[in-house]
């Protein structure tokens, strides 16, 4: 059952499951290779500062956090981590994904795959209920085809590389 993430004791529960070194191989696989190794202690302190600012303010300030997560007995399976925000060049309300993921693998299972889903839609819904403008996920590009031929450019042309693919969906 997806359920959000509120307190201090469940934050930090699913904190110790999800950011535990064992799982420093998944991470590493997972990492953009373009942009380099994702920290386990930078993304746990950025979610954490997140976490505890917003329990500390109004529930309507931005930037807001918002943790949802499946729990089976006492372990949690799969996670996601959202941020609303206003976007600085259209002052626009944006709701987006920071992680979302099964613990310490890939989601192989057609359960996995369905609770992340879930976690998703609820986000979504979440979004939709407070007004936010779009909601985006964003992707590696590395592991995510998006059907095209391998893009050639300026960009590319000058050392770039694509990294990461952002999908929106306009909500309001």
């Amino acid at each position: 059952m997806i359920k959000e993430i509120s307190t201090i004791k469940e934050f930090q529960e699913l904190c110790q499951q999800f950011f535990n070194k064992k799982h420093n191989f998944y991470w590493k696989q997972r990492s953009s290779k373009k942009i380099g190794d994702y920290n386990l202690d930078s993304i746990e302190n950025l979610i954490q500062n997140l976490f505890f600012q917003n329990l500390s303010s109004d529930k309507n300030k931005l930037p807001r956090l918002k943790i949802w997560a499946d729990k089976k007995n006492l372990n949690y399976t799969c996670v996601g981590v959202f941020v609303g925000s206003i976007c600085p060049l259209t002052n626009k309300k944006v709701f987006q994904d920071l992680i979302w993921q099964t613990k310490g693998k890939l989601a192989t299972t057609f359960l996995e795959k369905k609770t992340l889903l879930d976690i998703l839609r609820t986000a979504e819904t979440f979004a939709q209920k407070n007004n936010f403008d779009s909601f985006r996920v964003t992707r590696d590009v590395s592991q995510h085809s998006i059907g095209l031929p391998k893009i050639t450019n300026f960009y590319t042309n000058s050392g770039f590389s694509p990294a990461i693919i952002t999908y929106v969906k306009k909500l309001n």
